[in-house]
């Protein structure tokens, strides 16, 4: 079969998202628009019209992508239980995509998969005996502190792996002698067990606002 016969892969919803996530994932966010996921796709940018509505859209799909990685909630589970299991695959989802943290920063996220898990986090929290309007306030605080320190994570990654210890080490003890003291703590702010430590405070500190006997 020559060259020009050879059958062309039809243009898709999907290919467009996994399209559009290669070059998010590979070369920023800011290097995704539709000119550059139809010349990725070796397309007329146009013809992405027929199938994706905006850039605004696109980016809904591409965090819903792989906001289908993180665990279902289950209903049987206790409400800390849920929330912990669910933030910490969020946390390393983000880390892992640094441009879905971005995305979720950047715009309140309306694809189907997003309101899925947003959703079900809220309903579980409703059936452990929080209101509504608490239920709310500690998704969303959850939520954001998880985002925050993925996104700090993030920031902080060194490709010549000195990170924060190596900036700290450098410091001179008679001038910054807490720093000096406490530099690997700190830098300890991208570990696992900084970020398990945290969320595991900001729950307790939620479970003061359950009726006795929600426990």
């Amino acid at each position: 079969m020559a060259a020009r016969d050879k059958p062309v892969t039809p243009l898709s919803a999907d290919r467009i998202v996994k399209a559009a996530f290669v070059i998010a994932d590979r070369d920023g966010l800011s290097a995704l628009s539709m000119r550059r996921v139809a010349k990725e796709l070796g397309c007329n940018p146009m013809s992405l019209y027929e199938h994706v509505t905006n850039k605004e859209e696109l980016l809904d799909l591409v965090a819903d992508s792989a906001l289908a990685e993180l665990p279902e909630i289950d209903p049987a589970a206790e409400w800390r239980s849920a929330m912990t299991e669910l933030m910490t695959a969020l946390h390393s989802l983000l880390v892992r995509y640094p441009a879905v943290a971005h995305i979720m920063v950047q715009r309140p996220l309306s694809g189907p998969m997003a309101l899925e898990r947003g959703g079900a986090a809220i309903e579980a929290l409703l059936r452990a005996g929080f209101d509504d309007a608490t239920s709310v306030e500690l998704f969303i605080a959850v939520a954001s502190y998880t985002i925050g320190v993925s996104l700090y994570e993030i920031a902080r990654r060194d490709p010549q792996g000195l990170g924060a210890i190596g900036k700290f080490d450098s410091l001179a003890e008679h001038d910054r002698p807490i720093l000096y003291r406490l530099g690997r703590r700190i830098a300890m702010v991208t570990d696992e067990r900084q970020f398990d430590a945290g969320l595991g405070h900001l729950l307790l500190g939620y479970s003061g606002d359950l009726p006795t006997g929600n426990e």
